[in-house]
């Protein structure tokens, strides 16, 4: 069977990584062009990986007759219309969160998806996560028994930079996203109803951007579980991703930390160290999420994170933007 051939389309921190992943790791896929709207970071990643086609221009990639499916790694505010662009070239698409910032942006980039038969898949990675995973599969099989509440939290090691608090869409609908989708992913329900709290306490600069830097959010899911979500977009120690679910018949509390397995034990004291950014907490995830879109091209069947869930959790980030505005618990069926 001849290889899919993938595009790149945006030659950054993570689309750098989605390449050489496909370069080097997925057998039945081949890396055959790269495109950035600076041009100088898609040559670079290029001659790196040795493919020969690159550009400037991402429609370039998505325009051609011998690209079957592409990656979209770019802006966030781009994604929409790439996605579009994609489907109506007749291409299977890959997209990083978020399809969109709001919903009819996101149900017309659906809508061409749906009637040109393509697949997306939304890259929500921590549900590839070994640990988020096999926490899923013992819910599912009762091992905690009835589900009482569930928590995810959230913490980034530094702010991003005011050109990306411009266009991100805020913390609920830019990171608080991740939480929203996993509580999902994990519980197997549905959200009713948002109440959320927030401050800006690390950078004033967050204030002018109407949104907050540190938050909490308590939500009901169907059936009256309770889950809690708590964001922080500075933990100076690291990239911190934690997840504990609480059940009839025991807890089950998801937490990897340490960037290397080593615990040093001496008269100072016990030390370990701490990842710090969210590539080396989830590099093997962010592998499994590629290979599961090829797959899912190649035998024709459902991507493991589809445009529905992408857009649920940005309709949780739009109830919780709401909430944190009005003070007030939001019914989720009110979007």
């Amino acid at each position: 069977m001849p290889k899919l051939r993938v595009a790149l389309l945006g030659a950054g921190r993570i689309g750098s990584f989605h390449a050489r992943t496909i370069a080097y790791s997925v057998p039945n896929a081949r890396l055959a062009f790269i495109a950035d709207v600076a041009g100088s970071l898609a040559e670079s990643l290029a001659k790196e990986l040795e493919v020969e086609r690159w550009s400037d221009d991402p429609l370039e990639a998505i325009e051609r007759p011998d690209i079957d499916a592409v990656v979209i790694a770019t802006p966030g505010n781009t994604h929409a219309a790439l996605i579009q662009a994609a489907a109506s070239a007749g291409k299977h698409i890959f997209c990083e969160k978020p399809i969109a910032l709001e919903l009819p942006e996101i149900d017309n980039a659906l809508e061409v998806v749906e009637r040109h038969g393509v697949k997306l898949q939304i890259g929500f990675q921590r549900r590839f996560d070994s640990g988020f995973l096999k926490a899923r599969d013992m819910i599912r099989k009762g091992e905690i028994g009835k589900l009482y509440m569930l928590r995810s939290v959230t913490r980034d090691p530094q702010l991003p930079d005011e050109n990306y608090m411009k266009t991100c869409g805020g913390l609920f609908r830019d990171t608080m996203v991740h939480d929203f989708d996993i509580i999902r992913f994990l519980s197997g329900l549905e959200v009713e109803e948002i109440y959320a709290s927030g401050s800006a306490l690390v950078d004033p600069m967050v204030e002018r951007y109407q949104d907050v830097d540190n938050a909490v959010v308590v939500m009901k899911l169907q059936g009256g579980v309770i889950a809690t979500i708590e964001n922080s977009r500075q933990a100076v120690y690291g990239y911190d991703v934690r997840a504990e679910v609480l059940g009839s018949e025991g807890a089950i509390r998801i937490e990897h930390s340490h960037e290397t397995p080593v615990t040093h034990y001496s008269r100072t004291g016990v030390c370990e160290d701490h990842v710090y950014w969210f590539i080396e907490r989830f590099a093997s995830a962010y592998r499994a999420e590629i290979l599961s879109f090829i797959r899912s091209v190649i035998e024709d069947t459902e991507p493991a994170v589809t445009g529905i869930d992408g857009r649920k959790a940005t309709v949780l980030g739009l109830a919780a933007d709401r909430s944190l505005r009005t003070g007030k618990p939001v019914r989720v069926e009110t979007l």
